[in-house]
């Protein structure tokens, strides 16, 4: 602890006689470390509420002594950190643009790769598993790149990840949104001028009698065709012309819950549509493409309500050919044991199951039900524990 506290005795005294969370921070800080846990009380016995990040800045209320902290505890909001590896630190400046939807770059483990703590510096023993590790840059110097929380490995082991080139983004709903309405989720694929053609009567058709449809794009539906199977439509007539069922998700506001209390924030996750519509009370305000768990993963049907969000984290899990280590997947929400909605900068596969379980989104969208969802995270907490007794939003999956 450095410069933070110099204050303690005058300032805690002020916060202590306001409101806990009406009043101004008297001051802001950051951390030194990559990481630190918020506790629920200033005692690392209590409950873990949350965590914050190297790099962002978190505003201060008020110190007190507590346990476990050879310094101070600092109330950041609806949590305590202990202060030892915190400095003062200014006020953020309002960013002019929105947070990228992307926290990192990120890279493919190219061969197994030593684990340094420092450039050259190695720890001796631990290796990251070529093409099945994900790591996220925080850094970059001459033949090493630094990945979080704080170990380095050279350069010439990775190969850059960017994202898939994507066009999918979700849509806004209003009040002047006409449904049903249709999201193409599979690529392409050509609006034909009848229903239900068979290959050889649509390679009769002339050139332009078969208009190429656009991936992630929306269209209004004219019409059903009549002969549907007996699991629903198999032919929607869009404006240029009948595509089949299963390359769109059809949007249209379907009924509340009867658990989700009227007024309240859900989302709805249709695994069938591979689809995702965001409520308020019962209007639906977004919907968006999504991926849910592969047939050996099924996500689970059910109504939860998100209990964790976390700006980034790790997941990995698997054993030989299915190992996996992916860092920093963004804009995290679990709802459900280790079910959650998240972003994927891995794959463009959304339309179809392609997860182990979670709903996966385009990292743009996840950013934005990320904002959507309640409570928000506190200001400057990297993840934020719900418990029971805060209200936040609902998710309910259906098939």
């Amino acid at each position: 602890m450095r410069t933070v506290v110099f204050t303690l005795v005058s300032a805690a005294t002020v916060a202590m006689a306001l409101p806990v969370f009406a009043q101004d921070p008297i001051g802001w800080a950051q951390l030194e470390s990559p990481t630190s846990p918020v506790f629920e009380a200033p005692s690392r016995k209590s409950r873990h509420v949350g965590s914050l990040r190297l790099g962002r800045p978190f505003p201060v209320f008020e110190y007190r002594d507590g346990k476990g902290c050879k310094e101070p505890w600092a109330r950041v909001g609806p949590g305590w950190v202990c202060t030892q590896k915190v400095v003062a630190a200014d006020a953020p400046i309002r960013p002019a643009e929105p947070e990228h939807y992307l926290p990192y770059k990120y890279a493919t483990i190219f061969k197994d790769a030593e684990i340094h703590y420092k450039p050259g510096k190695r720890f001796g023993t631990g290796k990251m598993r070529k093409h099945k590790s994900t790591v996220s840059i925080t850094a970059e110097e001459d033949r090493w790149v630094q990945t979080f929380p704080d170990q380095w490995i050279e350069k010439r082991q990775v190969v850059p990840r960017p994202p898939p080139d994507s066009s999918l983004e979700g849509v806004t709903l209003d009040a002047e949104t006409v449904y049903p309405f249709a999201l193409v989720r599979r690529g392409k694929i050509e609006a034909a001028p009848q229903p239900d053609l068979d290959k050889k009567a649509l390679r009769a058709l002339s050139d332009d009698a078969l208009v190429p449809i656009k991936r992630f794009s929306r269209h209004p539906i004219e019409a059903v065709h009549p002969e549907n199977s007996k699991w629903g439509p198999k032919w929607i007539k869009l404006p240029d012309g009948w595509v089949p069922k299963a390359a769109v998700a059809i949007v249209e506001p379907q009924a509340r819950p009867d658990r989700v209390p009227d007024g309240d924030r859900w989302i709805l996750v249709d695994l069938s549509e591979q689809l995702a519509v965001a409520y308020k009370g019962d209007t639906p305000v977004y919907a968006t493409i999504v991926s849910t768990g592969k047939p050996d993963a099924r996500t689970p049907t059910g109504i939860w309500q998100v209990g964790a969000k976390h700006r980034s984290a790790r997941m990995s899990g698997g054993s030989g050919a299915s190992y996996h280590f992916l860092a920093d997947v963004p804009w995290i929400q679990y709802y459900s044991g280790g079910y959650a909605i998240h972003g994927a900068y891995w794959h463009n596969g959304f339309g179809w199951p392609r997860s182990q379980g979670c709903v996966n989104m385009h990292p743009r969208d996840a950013q934005w039900f990320f904002a959507f969802t309640e409570p928000r995270i506190p200001s400057g907490w990297h993840s934020f524990h719900i418990d029971r007794d805060t209200p936040s939003t609902w998710v309910v999956v259906v098939k």
